[in-house]
C-alpha cells in the first residue's frame, strides 16, 4: 500500500487534478448519452402534426370550433371555399398561411398535463381553439390551440385526446368568423379613369353627373352624358360626391355575400360607371328586409347598340367574361359608405334616401 501511495499518482500538479476531472465528467457524458441512445426519442423537438407534413396537398377540410362558434374550409375541385358562405371562394393566401405554419410545427418543451391547469394555457373547453384537418376519410390532425407564449415565441398546443400541453415553435390564429377567410375585393378601379355614373331608380327618373379628370381620354357616351354638367360648372359641393366615388371604387370591398336566388331579380336601383378605357360597370341593387344587396356586371361599350364591335379585342373581351362568370352567382352587401356613393346618396345606412347635390 505504501509502495503505491509513494508511486507519484497522488503527487499531480494542481493543474493537471483539474484536467483529470474534466475527462471524468466528460466521461459520464459519453455514458449518459450513450443510454440515453438506447431509450425512445423524445417527444420534444419533433413535428407535432407529422401526417400532415407527409401528405400536405391532399388535405381537403378544415373544420375550426370552439365555445364561440364554427367555421369550415372545403377543398373542391382544386379551390377551397367557404360552405357558410355558399361556397363562395376562400382566399387562398389566407388558407395557405394557415396551413404552411401547422406543416412546420415542432414542439418545443413539454408544459402540464393537468386539467387544472390548462384554462391558464387557453387550453381547455371554454377557450381552446379545436382544429380538425381532414384528407378524405383520413384524420390528419385533431388538436387544440390556446394562447400565444407570453415570451413570443411560439404558443401553446396540445392533442384533442390528451392533456398534455406542449410549447410549440409557431404562433397560430384560426378565426371563426368567415371574413378573414375571404378575399374582399371585388373591384378595383383607377380614381382618374371614371368618366360619369348614372343611377336609375324604378320610381324616379334617371339622374346622370359627369367626373372632372384630368386623365380622360375618352367622352362619356351620349345616354351617359345626359343632362351632365359642364366642366366648368362644377362646385365644390359636387366635388364631395366625386370624391367618395372614386374613393368607394379603389378598390370596391363588401362586407357580406351570398348566393344570388335562382330566377330573374328586380332591382330597386341601378347604377352604371363608365369609365375612360371604354368599360360600363353596372351595379343593380336589391332591399332583402334592412339591408341592400348588390349584383354586378360589366360591359364594354363596344358592345352597346350602334357601337362598332369589332373596336373590342379578343383579349379585352374573354377578360370581359372571367369577370361576369366571377360575379354572377352573388350578390355582394357593400359598406355603407360605399352603397351611398354609388347610388349618388339615394341609399345609405340601409335606408331609401332622396339624391342631393
Amino acid at each position: 500500500m505504501n509502495r503505491f501511495l509513494n508511486s507519484g499518482f497522488f503527487r499531480l500538479h494542481p493543474r493537471q487534478w483539474v484536467l483529470a476531472g474534466l475527462a471524468t465528467v466528460l466521461l459520464l457524458l459519453v455514458i449518459f448519452a450513450t443510454e440515453r441512445d438506447d431509450r425512445p426519442l423524445s417527444e420534444e423537438h419533433s413535428w407535432f402534426l407529422p401526417r400532415l407534413r407527409a401528405d400536405t396537398s391532399a388535405l381537403d377540410k378544415v373544420v375550426l370550433w370552439s365555445s364561440k362558434g364554427k367555421l369550415t374550409l372545403e377543398k373542391k375541385n382544386n379551390q377551397w371555399v367557404l360552405p357558410q358562405k355558399d361556397n363562395y371562394p376562400a382566399d387562398l393566401r389566407a388558407v395557405v398561411e394557415f396551413i404552411l405554419p401547422l406543416r412546420e410545427m415542432k414542439t418545443l418543451e413539454k408544459k402540464t398535463a393537468q386539467p387544472a391547469l390548462l384554462p391558464q394555457l387557453g387550453l381547455d373547453e371554454q377557450q381552446g381553439t379545436h382544429v380538425i384537418l381532414m384528407a378524405g376519410d383520413t384524420m390528419l390532425g385533431d388538436f387544440v390551440l390556446g394562447k400565444t407564449s407570453r415570451h413570443g415565441q411560439g404558443g401553446f398546443v396540445r392533442r384533442a385526446t390528451e392533456s398534455q400541453a406542449w410549447l410549440v415553435n409557431k404562433m397560430l390564429f384560426a378565426p371563426l368568423s368567415p371574413l378573414p377567410w375571404l378575399n374582399r375585393k371585388v373591384l378595383d378601379v383607377a380614381p382618374d379613369s371614371l368618366l360619369a355614373i348614372r343611377v336609375t331608380a324604378s320610381d324616379q327618373p334617371p339622374e346622370t353627373r359627369r367626373l372632372v379628370s384630368g386623365k380622360q381620354t375618352q367622352e362619356p357616351t351620349q345616354s351617359a352624358a345626359d343632362h351632365a354638367p359642364a366642366k366648368s360648372d362644377i362646385k365644390p359641393a359636387q366635388a364631395l360626391w366625386q370624391t367618395a366615388l372614386r374613393k368607394a371604387l379603389s378598390p370596391l370591398l363588401f362586407e357580406d355575400v351570398k348566393a344570388r336566388p335562382d330566377g330573374p331579380l328586380r332591382p330597386e336601383f341601378t347604377s352604371d360607371v363608365q369609365t375612360a378605357d371604354g368599360l360600363i360597370y353596372h351595379f343593380d341593387h336589391f332591399r332583402d328586409g334592412a339591408q341592400w344587396w348588390t349584383a354586378m356586371r360589366v360591359q364594354a361599350v363596344a358592345d352597346r347598340p350602334g357601337v362598332d364591335s369589332r373596336a373590342l379585342s379578343p383579349k379585352r373581351r374573354q377578360q370581359l367574361a372571367v369577370m361576369n362568370a366571377q360575379w354572377r352567382p352573388w350578390l355582394y352587401r357593400l359598406p355603407a359608405a360605399s352603397l351611398q356613393a354609388i347610388s349618388l346618396g339615394r341609399i345609405g345606412n340601409g335606408t331609401e334616401q332622396s339624391a342631393q347635390e
